[in-house]
């Protein structure tokens, strides 16, 4: 394994969105195609698992009591990582006091590993509601994040309409419900099928600011909206 001249595992989160974007799969991404399916896996377990990247960090997480510690260095390349590159193993010490929510460690790893992507089983038309505000001093956020919050907080509302309404970039707006979902922050009030997702949308042609994921993003919005 290499490693870059500060020390990180160069299979970090840039490396992996370069793989992503050579497969052609800027459309949704699994949780198994980044650290998210292992905590959720731990989450639905119940067990203490410790989640390690060498050259990047180490995170504990007591699933029984919902809390977790973490020493990374980056939290973008820790989270970022291809989960082949990760070890599992049981945690028997415990965590200390001072942990943090589980919550935080799922909004983590669905917000790195999202790269402006949609998590699969979301859909661009659920109608959710925020069911508590996330802890932004604590967490990776974009600007987009705060107005998003605040719309959903008063308004149950689909995405799709979030990002007509308040004008946020498209990648910013599916990096949030990704990580929303995932957190729990957000309840669905009314699920739509699944029929037809992004990926049916998908185009490849590049975006002129150099970010294909927006220009995807922007396309299939303007067609999405407009139905």
């Amino acid at each position: 394994m290499g490693f870059d001249q500060e020390g990180f595992h160069v299979h970090g989160a840039e490396s992996h969105l370069e793989s992503v974007m050579r497969s052609g799969d800027t459309a949704s991404f699994r949780a198994g195609d980044c650290l998210l399916g292992m905590i959720k896996q731990g989450f639905e377990s119940g067990c203490a698992w410790s989640i390690e990247v060498e050259g990047s960090g180490v995170v504990h997480a007591d699933f029984k009591k919902g809390i977790y510690q973490a020493s990374v260095r980056s939290e973008a390349n820790f989270f970022g990582v291809n989960p082949r590159y990760a070890t599992v193993a049981p945690f028997r010490h415990g965590v200390e006091r001072g942990g943090r929510p589980v919550e935080e460690l799922l909004w983590k790893a669905a917000f790195y590993g999202s790269f402006g992507r949609l998590l699969e089983g979301c859909n661009l038309f659920d109608v959710v509601e925020l069911q508590r505000w996330p802890n932004f001093t604590r967490l990776p956020h974009s600007v987009c994040c705060l107005p998003l919050c605040s719309l959903l907080a008063r308004r149950p509302s689909s995405i799709a309409f979030a990002h007509r309404m308040l004008r946020v970039p498209p990648g910013d707006a599916m990096r949030f419900y990704s990580a929303a979902r995932s957190a729990g922050y957000l309840r669905v009030i009314s699920a739509q099928p699944d029929a037809s997702g992004p990926s049916a949308m998908l185009d490849t042609e590049e975006d002129p600011s150099g970010s294909s994921f927006s220009g995807f993003w922007t396309r299939l919005f303007g067609r999405v909206v407009g139905l």
